[in-house]
């Protein structure tokens, strides 16, 4: 999933005029179910996707928030 992402996020870059949305998981911080890395810590704490002009990230701490 990860190495998707990666790609998505250069072409993120290569198309600013779309709005692209990334919405994690809400088991990924399940109990019994956490994952071993999250989408939040790929992208916000390595990659600074957040930076971003054309992309809404919803956590997954946050299930009910929506655009």
């Amino acid at each position: 999933m990860f190495e998707w992402l990666d790609q998505m996020v250069e072409i993120m870059k290569c198309h600013p005029e779309t709005l692209f949305v990334i919405r994690a998981h809400p088991d990924e911080y399940r109990r019994g179910k956490r994952s071993r890395e999250t989408v939040a810590e790929w992208g916000v704490a390595d990659r600074a996707v957040e930076n971003l002009p054309n992309l809404v990230f919803i956590d997954a701490e946050r299930p009910g928030e929506f655009l």
